[in-house]
């Protein structure tokens, strides 16, 4: 039986695989409870792929590797649907990044707790964490 249906934003994404000393013990813990299914977003793919087309020397993240360990760990992928795009349309301009808005609008449409690092993303939804 699943508990938590949770989705991870992409920096929550990136320390869970790599750094999980940089999220608190609890979030780790919850993130790798067999029993929550846990999401990541073709989203946080593509934005890993931007990031790095731009060789932002800071950031050495393959979106492949990203994706392989991701489905290893037993995280579930989740495409973009139409109805994802046309949630979009409804939310308020309270932040401007499209990637964030657009895993909001996921979290909303798809019914998932959207578990993020970004302090200005709350403000959608009682569905959307800080960690």
């Amino acid at each position: 039986m699943i508990v938590e249906e949770i989705l991870l934003d992409t920096n929550v994404l990136l320390r869970f695989l790599f750094e999980p000393e940089r999220l608190p013990a609890d979030v780790v813990e919850r993130i790798a409870d067999g029993r929550n299914r846990v999401w990541f977003s073709i989203l946080s793919l593509w934005e890993i792929a931007i990031k790095q087309a731009l060789r932002r020397d800071e950031f050495d993240f393959a979106p492949e590797n990203v994706n392989a360990l991701a489905v290893e760990t037993g995280f579930v992928r989740l495409d973009l649907a139409p109805a994802h795009i046309f949630r979009l349309l409804g939310l308020p301009l309270i932040h401007r990044d499209p990637f964030d808005r657009m895993l909001v609008a996921q979290c909303l449409t798809d019914r998932l707790r959207l578990l993020t690092t970004d302090g200005a993303l709350p403000a959608y939804s009682p569905m959307v964490e800080v960690v």
